[in-house]
């Protein structure tokens, strides 16, 4: 979300990375990913591949699915049509 906001840039991709991110935040009740950082470090943490932790809380087919969605080359990451769990 900070890159859209930030850049003023929407994409599939930029859509897909938030998407991992809510399922991140679902698994884990955690809200704040980056809270350690002002949105402007967070920008370029997220840029430079910083992700949140996946921890084993998050289910293993989850997290396959929350990594493809934080793929560092946005025109890596799934679209929706990819998403299937189970």
């Amino acid at each position: 979300m900070w890159l859209v906001l930030a850049h003023n840039r929407w994409s599939v991709a930029a859509d897909m990375y938030s998407y991992g991110v809510i399922l991140w935040a679902l698994c884990t009740r955690n809200t704040q990913p980056f809270r350690k950082f002002t949105a402007e470090v967070g920008i370029d943490a997220v840029i430079d591949g910083v992700r949140p932790i996946l921890t084993t809380a998050i289910p293993q087919q989850l997290q396959q699915v929350i990594h493809a969605c934080w793929h560092q080359n946005p025109d890596q990451r799934w679209c929706a049509a990819q998403v299937k769990v189970g």
